[in-house]
């Protein structure tokens, strides 16, 4: 049974991996949808095994998987909508809020890198 979990644990690390590719389903590679396939299909083949042991604990598995990157993609989603707004925003300032902005960032930028920056005001 130990060895079972295991084969599950590597196979969900594996799933998590594939979550991180960022190729549009449109630009992947034959071997690549093949790749992402064989994953699953292992998944849930370690999932199925697991339950004929100890029935509910492969369902429960998949269950916590599924609503971990259920989180993952919320945040994630949050993430690019805030992303958005700020853009947004910035593109409806006024040309005095945009400058503003940009020599805000410039000071910013030269803090982290530890240079000294000195910008003139008109």
């Amino acid at each position: 049974m130990a060895e079972l979990r295991q084969d599950l644990f590597n196979s969900m690390k594996l799933f998590n991996k594939l979550l991180l590719i960022k190729i549009l389903p449109e630009n992947k590679s034959v071997k690549e949808k093949e790749y992402e396939q064989d994953i699953i299909n292992n998944l849930v083949k370690n999932v199925t095994e697991i339950e004929k042991i100890n029935q509910g604990e492969g369902v429960l598995a998949l269950c916590v998987l599924s609503l971990r990157h259920t989180l993952s993609l919320r945040d994630a989603f949050n993430q690019q909508s805030y992303e958005i707004n700020k853009i947004y925003s910035m593109m409806n300032n006024s040309p005095e809020e945009k400058e503003e902005e940009a020599k805000n960032k410039v000071l910013e930028l030269a803090r982290e890198l530890g240079v000294k920056v000195s910008l003139g005001d008109k």
